[in-house]
């Protein structure tokens, strides 16, 4: 199965009403969304929770890597990239 891959960077975190926004969208589509954290560990992209911890522990640090599967992927990474905006950086 084929991915799309982005990678966030937020210097002063992740606003919650941003998040949840984020979730809304993974929880709405069919696609997987996978969260990369320190040492490569995974989290689930719909959850509320795993945003805001990874950015709080990552987003300084080369951002945090978000992988997106599955049929409707494409739309989905737009679809976060658009809601994230300039903190999309790869």
């Amino acid at each position: 199965m084929e991915t799309c891959s982005l990678t966030i960077a937020a210097p002063h975190g992740l606003h919650i009403r941003t998040a949840a926004r984020i979730v809304e969208l993974v929880r709405r589509s069919e696609a997987k969304v996978r969260l990369f954290g320190r040492d490569n560990q995974q989290a689930d992209g719909g959850s509320l929770i795993a945003w805001m911890i990874l950015f709080a522990e990552r987003s300084r640090s080369g951002g945090v890597k978000v992988e997106v599967e599955g049929r409707n992927r494409q739309a989905v990474a737009a679809g976060l990239a658009e809601i994230l905006g300039e903190r999309v950086i790869a």
